[in-house]
């Protein structure tokens, strides 16, 4: 009976690590009225939608479209008054005593006057042109750069509840084993000191599985605040991530990489640079020796800026497909380790019902397949965290 009642906690143990192992809630990613649910592909969604800084850069870009449009209508005022101007010289008729010439030369004050006031009003627009193009530039990076730390608190998230799940099956392995040491103990099995052993390894588990808890807890709410949404709703986050493997191991570095200078935000704000430095040196009223040589060393720092910023990316596109393909190869590596781990455990076990290893063997071979889990949890959280930034550099960011 005793031998029952042991073997019916071990299999107990079993079943809930292997429920553990392959039980994933997948939960599609919508919201609602008071309900946001959260998954990878809609973090951007609800972060236009709640996040402050990405509203504050909205406003931004918006602040420097609107700044266009008045310089804009500052222009076309300046060139109806000159075109007002013009007409009143070119309607001009002098009266045959000339006591109105006077006129005529505060009219052509007026014309001239209104002619570099245009100048000035066209010469400002072109500035606000680039500042508006660069303000759009800096929009996207600053969404890019505010949604890759939401991915990241994401998985954050995920990797701390993982963890938490992992410890959750330790603490019911532990008071299995506590269970099953109380029996042994009071049956005069086992000696005192291996029974408080067993206490203690079950309360230094359960005060792990609450450090955890509180881990996941901050986790998430890291993730809220990324995400701008608070406790007002419900929430409710996927834990299914699962990007296919094959996207990695069929990625073609070339065709990235010429997207990458293609796409890469850095290497644009340079390029406007030099078209607004460019621009600028053709509408130079005055030229002279020195000023043509400043202007020549001006355009030549600036496309050498421009190429260090082009190999500047190309180092750091590099080095991240690295980092990618290294996980890439480790989670492989890994997930082959719980594939043995779980048929070493599962031999253990056998074994146990057989009477041929202890109840010790059992334990520790679960433990084995739960470290090699988390370890897999872990390089898969890192994969994808490096996936997602190698992609985002990829579209430029």
């Amino acid at each position: 009976m005793k031998k029952k009642l042991i073997i019916f906690l071990v299999m107990s143990l079993i079943l809930s690590l292997k429920i553990s192992v392959i039980d994933i809630t997948k939960v599609w990613a919508a919201i609602t009225d008071d309900t946001i649910k959260v998954n990878l592909d809609n973090l951007r969604d609800i972060m236009n939608e709640n996040n402050l800084d990405i509203k504050t850069y909205y406003n931004n870009k918006e602040i420097a479209r609107k700044q266009y449009e008045m310089a804009k209508d500052e222009v076309n005022a300046a060139q109806e008054n000159l075109d007002n101007a013009k007409k009143t010289v070119d309607n001009f008729k002098p009266l045959e005593d000339g006591s109105n010439l006077g006129d005529l030369v505060t009219d052509k004050e007026n014309l001239s006057s209104a002619e570099d006031i245009l100048e000035v009003k066209k010469s400002n627009l072109g500035n606000i042109r680039y500042a508006l193009k660069m303000a759009n530039i800096k929009y996207l990076q600053n969404i890019e750069t505010s949604v890759n730390k939401a991915e990241k608190e994401y998985i954050d998230y995920l990797a701390a509840l993982s963890d938490e799940q992992l410890e959750e099956d330790t603490v019911k392995s532990q008071e299995k084993s506590l269970q099953i040491s109380k029996i042994q103990y009071d049956n005069g099995f086992i000696p005192n000191d291996e029974y408080i052993t067993t206490i203690q390894n079950n309360t230094d588990a359960v005060n792990k599985l609450q450090e955890l808890k509180d881990k996941e807890a901050l986790a998430k709410t890291n993730l809220y605040i990324m995400l701008g949404i608070s406790n007002a709703y419900k929430v409710t986050i996927s834990t299914d991530f699962n990007e296919d493997l094959n996207k990695i191991a069929n990625i073609k570095y070339d065709d990235d990489l010429a997207k990458m200078l293609d796409n890469n935000v850095e290497i644009q704000l340079q390029s406007i640079a030099i078209d607004k430095l460019d621009n600028e040196i053709d509408t130079e009223t005055t030229t002279n020796y020195y000023t043509d040589e400043i202007d020549k060393y001006n355009t030549d720092n600036a496309k050498i800026n421009l190429q260090q910023k082009i190999n500047s990316a190309k180092a750091d596109f590099k080095a991240q497909y690295n980092t990618l393909m290294s996980s890439y190869n480790s989670i492989k590596s890994n997930y082959d380790k719980i594939i043995q781990a779980q048929k070493e455990y599962q031999t253990i076990q056998i074994k146990y019902d057989y009477g041929f290893v202890s109840l010790k063997n059992v334990y520790d071979a679960k433990l084995e397949l739960n470290t090699k889990i988390s370890s897999f949890s872990k390089d898969k959280n890192t994969l994808y965290v490096n996936y997602l930034r190698y992609i985002q550099m990829k579209e430029g960011y």
